[in-house]
């Protein structure tokens, strides 16, 4: 796979977190297992086991990609939108996808098709809540689609086709929290979730409120029947120091 170079963030190239790709079958599926320069395999947890930048590009060619390992000492973190493109000759962003990478992780995240041309990975400057460990991927987007988004523990194949800059997207990473938790609620993935990315602007303001920006939106996208319980319209707090109100 060629490497468009001049095209990955100078501030990521600096960094040594890099480790060489290589297909191998796994549990009967195709998946991109992380290799040292000396064959070995590395781990996204072993910084001794990662280069640096030049290094996979001076070697990439007995691999099959390289990759860019997120750490508990790096500033950033990594957003996997899968099959947000829609098939074709040209490969658009599906319209429900619009709202969340065009208006929400566009601005502030350096952005690389996927090299199967359907998905979307982002680097912005953030970090997630501490219920979210390392990350996790979620099926909160219209289905077939899936949400990866971690900071550290794993990595993502960088192929230099990308465009955009890092900057501060901790409020954006804030929102897709937000939407993460509410979907891992039983009773409120009955909500149109796609309501929520076409009113994004909305979900940005509503994480910054914690739960009173919750009960909003809550009504704004309330399906039409009437769910069984209203106490679940009061998500858990995710971001640090927001503390639930108690009842009277």
């Amino acid at each position: 796979m060629q490497i468009h170079i001049d095209t990955v963030p100078v501030e990521l190239k600096a960094l040594h977190q890099w480790v060489l790709l290589k297909k191998e079958l796994r549990n009967g599926k195709l998946t991109k297992i992380p290799y040292q320069v000396n064959g070995n395999r590395a781990k996204a947890n072993d910084p001794n086991t990662w280069t640096d930048y030049q290094t996979v590009c001076n070697h990439r060619d007995r691999f099959s990609d390289i990759g860019f390992v997120f750490s508990k000492d790096d500033p950033y973190c990594g957003i996997y939108i899968h099959n947000c493109m829609d098939p074709g000759q040209h490969a658009d962003l599906s319209k429900w996808a619009q709202p969340l990478i065009l208006g929400g992780l566009g601005p502030v995240a350096y952005g690389e098709a996927s090299i199967s041309n359907y998905g979307v990975k982002f680097w912005t400057r953030a970090k997630l809540p501490d219920w979210m460990n390392k990350g996790k991927r979620k099926s909160i987007l219209p289905a077939p689609s899936e949400i990866e988004v971690y900071h550290y523990g794993r990595h993502f194949t960088v192929t230099g086709k990308g465009m955009g800059e890092i900057k501060d997207g901790q409020d954006v990473i804030d929102a897709i929290m937000y939407l993460i938790q509410l979907s891992d609620d039983r009773e409120i993935r009955e909500i149109d979730l796609f309501n929520y990315y076409r009113k994004w602007h909305r979900i940005r303001q509503a994480a910054k409120e914690g739960n009173e920006g919750a009960q909003y939106l809550f009504n704004e996208a309330k399906p039409k029947k009437q769910l069984k319980s209203q106490r679940h319209l009061r998500p858990k707090p995710f971001l640090q120091g927001i503390k639930p109100k108690t009842e009277v």
